[in-house]
């Protein structure tokens, strides 16, 4: 049996031809990728760590703190510091008093939801229940939002638009 031989440009290994993964399972030997599959899986895993290029080709780590030179490392510090961003070694994060706290948070976006939830429901206290539904989907609010902001579970939520159904609620 003549068993085909390729080399694989990654590890310049020379191996046979089914290491070679396909582009599509129908396809043909000449069709074969040049990398093996070893070779394949690592750099796979390898891409995983990238969010993006940028910048022609600039590659830039997800992971926090990671950078591919020290350039880039010093760049960002700039950066971040110019805008008013103090960095905290501790914790590896980034914070702006009145922005962004040293825990990461951001300053008032909880407050805010919370108290814009308060308004919307304020509005229709006075209304029965399934009135309130209406109103808030009239609103443009999310069936979970207001599943949230009702006490009424999603399935009877999705009843009530879908067919009109004014679900019996237990006690």
């Amino acid at each position: 049996m003549n068993k085909e031989l390729r080399v694989c440009i990654h590890c310049n290994e020379e191996k046979e031809l089914i290491n070679f993964p396909n582009y599509a399972s129908f396809s043909v030997n000449d069709r074969r990728r040049k990398i093996c599959k070893p070779c394949a899986s690592i750099l796979e895993k390898q891409k995983g760590k990238y969010t993006k290029r940028i910048n022609k080709g600039e590659v830039v780590l997800v992971r926090p703190n990671t950078y591919i030179s020290e350039q880039q490392r010093i760049d960002g510090f700039q950066l971040m510091e110019a805008l008013g961003f103090t960095f905290v070694p501790e914790t590896g994060r980034w914070h702006k008093e009145g922005f962004k706290n040293p825990d990461g948070t951001f300053v008032g976006i909880i407050e805010n939801k919370r108290l814009h939830q308060e308004r919307r429901l304020k509005e229709i206290e006075d209304l029965d229940i399934w009135s309130k539904i209406i109103y808030l989907r009239e609103q443009g609010i999310t069936v979970n939002q207001i599943s949230l902001d009702t006490g009424v579970n999603k399935t009877a939520l999705y009843k009530f638009f879908h067919h009109g159904k004014k679900v019996q609620f237990r006690n």
